[in-house]
């Protein structure tokens, strides 16, 4: 959540369907929102969202109930998959780590 509380990121998950998806929620704009994903990833979830609302990170998720997570983010909705050393869970939890940090240092600044 942004500190003004405008905006709100998050993931839901569809039990029916196997997947998963991240959403927005932007307190002006009226109901959740679902991100885009970029083409060939089924899934997804948003997990920190820049204080000023335009950059969200979180993951992307391959085709399929055990698709591979990559590490991603939306800056200003636009999706983008996240460089990797390592295609596996791994880098998912490093490229989150350093964004929340890039995020946070940005915050106190």
């Amino acid at each position: 959540m942004t500190p003004d509380g405008s905006k709100v990121v998050g993931g839901v998950i569809f039990f029916d369907r196997g997947t998963n998806a991240p959403w927005m929620w932007t307190s002006n704009a009226g109901p959740v929102q679902f991100l885009k994903l970029p083409q060939g990833y089924s899934g997804g979830n948003a997990v920190a969202v820049s204080p000023d609302g335009r950059l969200i990170a979180g993951n992307f998720r391959g085709p399929g109930r055990v698709g591979v997570s990559r590490a991603a983010v939306w800056r200003d909705g636009r999706p983008e998959i996240l460089p990797s050393t390592y295609p596996g869970r791994q880098s998912v939890v490093t490229h989150l780590k350093q964004t929340l940090h890039t995020l946070r240092d940005a915050h106190t600044r």
